[in-house]
C-alpha cells in the first residue's frame, strides 16, 4: 500500500491522475485533472493579516492559519470550530470563499454588551452569508432598516442600531486611534 499523498506529489498541477476506485461494489477507472485548490482558510501569507473592516466598533477579519497559530503561541486552546476550518473543513465553495470572524469589539456605547465577544465565526449578516471580506463590506454598506443583525455560527445574535452605528463609526475609530475603517485591500 502507498499513501495517496505520495502518489499525488509525484504529479504536477495540470497533469491528470488515473484512479481505480470501487463504486457500489463495481470497479471504476476515473481520470481527473490535478490543480491547485483554493483554500477557505488562507495559509501563511503575511499579506492577509492586514485585511480588516470595522463597523460600529465591530472588527471583522478573515480567518487565517496565522490566527489559529496565535492561539498555540499564546498557549491558549484553539476553539474547535476555528481549528476545524483550518483542517477538515478547509474547502472553498461557490457560497463561501473565506471564513469571516468577529475578532474583537472596540468599546463604544453603540456596542455595549458585546465588548467581550471575540473570535466568533460569522454565519449571516442581515440574512446573507458573507462570501468573503469584500462581500461582507458590501452587505453592511447596503444594509437598511432599523437594525443590523449578525448571526454567529455559535448561535448567538448581535444586533446594532444601524443609523447610530453609521453615525458613530468615525468617532469610535478616533477614540481607539484607528486611522481607517478598513484595510487597504478593501478600499
Amino acid at each position: 500500500r502507498l499513501d495517496m499523498s505520495w502518489l499525488v506529489h509525484k504529479k504536477q498541477v495540470g497533469e491528470k491522475a488515473t484512479l481505480d476506485i470501487v463504486r457500489s461494489g463495481e470497479p471504476v477507472r476515473k481520470t481527473i485533472p490535478l490543480g491547485n485548490e483554493p483554500w477557505l482558510v488562507a495559509g501563511t501569507h503575511h499579506a492577509t493579516l492586514d485585511s480588516y473592516f470595522i463597523f460600529g466598533g465591530l472588527v471583522f477579519q478573515p480567518l487565517t492559519l496565522e490566527h489559529i497559530y496565535l492561539y498555540h503561541n499564546g498557549q491558549e486552546c484553539v476553539p474547535g470550530e476555528l481549528s476545524m476550518y483550518g483542517l477538515s473543513r478547509n474547502y472553498r465553495t461557490a457560497e463561501r470563499h473565506q471564513v469571516i470572524l468577529l475578532t474583537s469589539v472596540l468599546a463604544a456605547p453603540i456596542n455595549l454588551g458585546y465588548q467581550d465577544w471575540s473570535n466568533e465565526v460569522i454565519a449571516t449578516v442581515d440574512g446573507n452569508v458573507p462570501r468573503d471580506m469584500e462581500n461582507l463590506v458590501a452587505i453592511i454598506k447596503a444594509a437598511s432598516g432599523p437594525r443590523l443583525r449578525i448571526a454567529m455560527e455559535s448561535g448567538s445574535i448581535l444586533a446594532l442600531d444601524l443609523e447610530r452605528a453609521k453615525k458613530q463609526n468615525q468617532d469610535i475609530l478616533e477614540v481607539h486611534k484607528v486611522s481607517s475603517d478598513c484595510s487597504l485591500s478593501l478600499k
